[in-house]
């Protein structure tokens, strides 16, 4: 790898994938298995904070943070733009393109802060939870985080630095379990979970800076840009009706039934999807940059794609089935008798 004088690395370094091809199948299977190994850790924490929280912390508290989180999927996409994806499927990338999309991500991330805070109170309104505006205005702090940190983490994911996504995720998600059990003991109610999802994208963005060394240029645009963004967008409106579909119904339960049938429906539904995500999020993560790394090789790229999906589904079906035979003891373990109102929605998930 190139350096400059001072030690650190170049950009080109940074942004060079040609030492990967050699090996790809088998950095792709190393990967995942890191990142399931992981990810089985971090699941491990989520269920356990799962537990406790339940235990200390009513429904309603779940469903009030339920109420903003449910513009999450769709407020992501708007700040992410597609344009990681698109850094990490391109093959020749320049500093002066990465840069540009970097100025972009942390613009949006911003934009979209500010325009959460202003629009805070009619999110209170809609849902006749007054509470809700100052929990929306601290929640926006996440999105000017994370939108520094959009194309670090597609710089990782390109150069399929596993190790390094696996440490960091485990770490942030980590922080914040403990500092969510921490003010739910002490107790801090609600501004429990609101804490949670300020310290672990703030852990995310300090650690990616860290460990990614790549930093931008000044903002300035860049030859090649406008394809990189053709592709971010298409992306994107791909995945808004995905993102609107996965967030209407949460949106409407807390709009008909309020912060307590939310909450219950939002916890089981976590808890549901734990499993699922342990499994799903890793082969993801490993198998997007070697899927892009075969867009020209299209037999290639739909043998990768076809054995991903198939192995998904063998591991992910069982999961609901067992749940919905089990759904009785299932909450009262793991959520305590006063969610038994969730069995229900367990057995019908």
């Amino acid at each position: 790898m190139s350096r400059p004088k001072n030690g650190a690395p170049s950009p080109d370094a940074e942004l060079a994938t040609g030492h990967l091809d050699a090996d790809l199948g088998r950095r792709s299977r190393r990967g995942g298995v890191l990142l399931m190994g992981a990810q089985a850790v971090r699941v491990l924490g989520q269920l356990v904070t799962l537990v406790i929280l339940a235990r200390i912390l009513p429904p309603a508290a779940f469903g009030l943070l339920a109420m903003v989180a449910s513009l999450n999927l769709v407020l992501d996409l708007l700040k992410e733009l597609g344009l990681s994806s698109a850094t990490i499927q391109r093959n020749d990338l320049t500093q002066a393109q990465v840069s540009a999309l970097f100025w972009i991500n942390a613009g949006a991330g911003f934009l979209l802060a500010a325009l959460l805070a202003l629009v805070a109170p009619l999110l209170a309104d809609f849902y006749d939870q007054p509470d809700l505006t100052a929990v929306a205005r601290w929640l926006a702090l996440g999105f000017a985080m994370s939108g520094l940190t959009v194309q670090h983490w597609a710089l990782l994911r390109r150069q399929m630095r596993f190790g390094a996504i696996a440490g960091l995720e485990t770490v942030a998600d980590y922080a914040g379990y403990a500092a969510a059990i921490g003010l739910a003991v002490a107790g801090e109610g609600y501004w429990a979970l609101v804490a949670q999802r300020l310290i672990t994208p703030a852990v995310l963005m300090v650690g990616s800076w860290l460990v990614c060394r790549w930093r931008p240029a000044r903002p300035a645009a860049a030859p090649g840009l406008r394809e990189l963004l053709n592709f971010g967008a298409s992306v994107t409106v791909s995945g808004f009706a995905t993102a609107l579909s996965r967030s209407f119904d949460q949106i409407m339960i807390g709009w008909l039934w309020g912060a307590a049938t939310l909450g219950l429906y939002e916890r089981t539904a976590r808890l549901l999807m734990l499993p699922v995500n342990a499994i799903n999020a890793p082969v993801y993560s490993a198998g997007m940059p070697a899927l892009s790394r075969l867009v020209e090789q299209p037999d290639r790229y739909r043998v990768m794609f076809r054995q991903m999906v198939q192995k998904l589904g063998l591991l992910t079906m069982p999961v609901f089935a067992v749940a919905a035979l089990t759904a009785d003891w299932m909450v009262e373990i793991l959520l305590g008798r006063s969610w038994e109102a969730a069995v229900p929605l367990v057995s019908l998930f």
